[in-house]
């Protein structure tokens, strides 16, 4: 395992937490990630034991390159988890793997000058990736999980200058979606590669470090804005239309001690923060309440202090589970490990 220092880690989060107290989002990181030999989707594990419901369970090895990679989709076909690293490593594992299996990193994406860490899947098999090979030339990669291989590259036309290779893309109904600035909604057509805008599509307003959404199956896009959680349906928005809130505001300090992920797991979304994960169903009013899940883990460095939760950083749903990247700590507060963790509903 690479070595970490737990006070960096801790200060790197506390600022990122500063910068995303007014909305959602946590820029992937461009840093190294470990890889390891073996088919995609990762080794063949063992006989799994049982997951029981309502407890997290660790998925994989240790890896810092969970830590330090993009977000996270779940890939029926394979029963596997997928995450990006370095912008051309495709990293997989399967989540009934034992906590010992190693990630399967592959160098996946090449022939481009830049690329973007953040994965979007139709949930049939592929997944959907971003690159460009200059300011002119921007793709969507599309990646078949059976194949275990490229299988297409659709260049970028119309408003193409619009879409950010950077930044998050969700999936809905054969195009893609993205939040090019704070109130504006870019979609693009994975057959024909046209991209469109809607300008002044988020009321209230997008905000979001590293601009981090999530679209349900009913295409209703989910964001944070200030201290709360809201969504619009893709599919009837329009400039000057008004998102709908879901569930309660949080406190006025910023959404719950910093918000780094949103995702949508079995008609839920998932919130995942520094010290706590969040659930509320979807459709919710204004008044429901979220749901605090278990931590990733817990600890105290001594009797006389406090005890400390872990949340997520990256979140995905996949059947009854959430499968969550997690900086998990033992009980006594030894040295953290990064970590898949998946939990049943």
């Amino acid at each position: 395992m690479q070595k970490v220092n737990f006070c960096h880690v801790v200060r790197k989060k506390l600022t990122l937490l500063i910068l995303g107290a007014a909305g959602i989002g946590l820029a992937a990181c461009n840093g190294g990630g470990s890889s390891s030999s073996g088919g995609s989707g990762g080794d063949i594990p063992p006989a799994p034991s049982p997951t029981p419901a309502g407890s997290w369970i660790i998925v994989g090895a240790d890896d810092y390159g969970i830590y330090t990679g993009g977000n996270i989709v779940f890939d029926p076909i394979t029963n596997s988890v997928y995450q990006i690293r370095n912008g051309t490593l495709l990293c997989s594992i399967n989540v009934d793997s034992s906590s010992e299996t190693n990630w399967s990193c592959q160098p996946t994406y090449t022939g481009y000058n830049s690329y973007g860490n953040n994965l979007a899947t139709d949930g049939a098999g592929h997944l959907f990736s971003t690159a460009q090979v200059s300011s002119l030339e921007r793709y969507i990669i599309t990646y078949s999980t059976s194949n275990h291989s490229l299988t297409n590259s659709t260049l970028l036309t119309g408003e193409y200058y619009m879409f950010s290779v950077s930044d998050y893309i969700g999936y809905s109904q054969g195009n893609l979606y993205q939040v090019s600035s704070s109130k504006t909604l870019i979609e693009v057509d994975l057959t024909t590669g046209i991209v469109n805008s809607t300008m002044n599509a988020f009321n209230p307003e997008f905000i979001s470090v590293s601009h981090s959404i999530t679209i349900d199956k009913d295409s209703n896009l989910y964001y944070g804005s200030g201290q709360a959680a809201y969504y619009v349906d893709i599919n009837t928005i329009e400039p000057y239309s008004f998102a709908k809130q879901i569930g309660i505001s949080f406190p006025v300090s910023g959404l719950p001690d910093g918000v780094v992920d949103l995702s949508v797991a079995e008609n839920n979304l998932i919130l995942c923060s520094a010290h706590n994960v969040y659930s509320i169903p979807l459709g919710s009013a204004v008044t429901t309440p979220w749901t605090v899940l278990p931590p990733t883990s817990s600890y105290q460095v001594g009797p006389n202090f406090p005890v400390v939760t872990t949340g997520c950083f990256n979140s995905t749903g996949g059947g009854q589970y959430i499968y969550a990247t997690a900086m998990i700590v033992d009980s006594n507060g030894g040295s953290p490990s990064f970590r898949l963790m998946k939990y049943k509903y």
